[in-house]
């Protein structure tokens, strides 16, 4: 199974979302993949493929973990490259609190515990809005990624977390919950 632990965002925040980038999607010359209604998330832990034995332990350890509900705002639109092409357009999420934070220590500790490598990269909460496929300078990134900076965004309560299933198909991926920790 391939799978990962991630936070859902509020049904508000996700309508708003998809009514900022709907004006946009027509705007650009450069193949992206939108992330579709119902799967915006911010991405804890992507754990891989991973036998159902050791899915069983995850959700043991899972269901022990200590969790409280927070609020994250969106900070800002940005983008991540690479080769110098922008590949990833996405929402950065703060959190006043360092709730995030922690609780993402505590998931990198509970899977470094169950023998899960941990992540090399500095932790960068954020909501992935489109992966660019084939990408075109031309398009409007620079106005697109202004006008969503831009947006007096709602605070947005995180109250779930949740160990997901992906099944990645041709028409994108489909997210089964396997665990909701309240």
């Amino acid at each position: 199974m391939r799978i990962f632990l991630g936070l859902p965002i509020s049904a508000e925040l996700e309508r708003i979302i998809l009514a900022q980038i709907s004006p946009w999607k027509s705007r650009f010359q450069s193949k992206l993949s939108w992330t579709k209604s119902g799967n915006f998330h911010l991405t804890l832990k992507f754990l891989g493929e991973v036998p159902a034995p050791r899915v069983a332990s995850i959700k043991t350890k899972l269901s022990q973990l200590k969790f409280e509900p927070f609020a994250l705002q969106v900070n800002k639109a940005n983008f991540f490259y690479s080769q110098g092409k922008i590949r990833v357009i996405y929402l950065e999420l703060q959190d006043q609190t360092n709730h995030l934070l922690d609780l993402y220590q505590n998931v990198e500790e509970m899977c470094s515990a169950l023998g899960f490598a941990p992540e090399k990269r500095k932790y960068k909460p954020h909501l992935t809005l489109a992966r660019v496929k084939f990408f075109q300078s031309n398009d409007p990134w620079a106005q697109f990624k202004q006008t969503l900076s831009e947006i007096n965004w709602p605070r947005c309560l995180i109250s779930q977390l949740i160990l997901w299933e992906s099944q990645l198909t041709p028409k994108g991926p489909i997210y089964t919950p396997l665990l909701i920790k309240k």
